[in-house]
């Protein structure tokens, strides 16, 4: 930024002429710094009498730039991968757009239609821990861990506190792995039918 502000100044001080093209209007930044207009097809070009004011108004845009790229890092628009269908969408279809078996995820946690599936998802957990010689532990700690990469992925804020939260994925995650597990080598023989 440094290297970039000495530049500009460097040809401010060699040329006091800007070019700048038409279709994009600078007329407020320049009306105090304009001595003379000369017009040509195409190009509008400005004398200005002193160059600090292009100079600040340069490093002024640079800067908003600069905060638009912290600002978007910090967010999670690029990060958002998780959307809640919007209510023009579903309108009154809830068979279609709600689980009516087994919730994953924040947005229906806790709805009464899946609770009868939560104790499914602590036997998950079991057989997983028993599976893998685990402690329970291991399996928080990891998702502790990830709770504001998940978090960030979603397009509304979540309102679990870091405890339910982190309790969700892990209930959540465990489960899909067992189905998957089961799917691959069979719910008889994992116990799971």
């Amino acid at each position: 930024m440094r290297e970039y502000v000495e530049n500009v100044r460097r040809q401010n001080e060699e040329s006091e002429r800007v070019i700048v093209p038409k279709s994009i209007s600078y007329q407020d930044q320049n009306l105090e710094n304009q001595q003379d207009t000369r017009s040509k097809p195409g190009i509008n070009e400005v004398v200005e009498g002193s160059g600090t004011k292009r100079l600040e108004w340069v490093i002024s845009i640079k800067d908003k730039l600069e905060q638009a790229y912290i600002n978007d890092d910090r967010t999670s628009w690029g990060k958002l991968c998780i959307y809640k269908v919007p209510h023009y969408l579903h309108g009154n279809d809830k068979k279609s757009y709600f689980p009516q078996t087994v919730s994953l995820g924040p947005y229906h946690h806790g709805r009464q239609q899946t609770q009868s599936m939560e104790c499914h998802k602590w036997r998950a957990v079991n057989m997983l821990l028993k599976r893998t010689n685990q402690g329970i532990e291991v399996f928080l700690d990891a998702m502790i861990e990830l709770e504001e990469k998940a978090r960030a992925c979603y397009e509304v804020s979540i309102v679990l506190s870091s405890n339910e939260f982190t309790e969700m994925l892990l209930l959540d995650g465990c489960f899909i792995l067992e189905l998957l597990q089961g799917v691959n080598e069979g719910f008889l023989k994992l116990g799971l039918a």
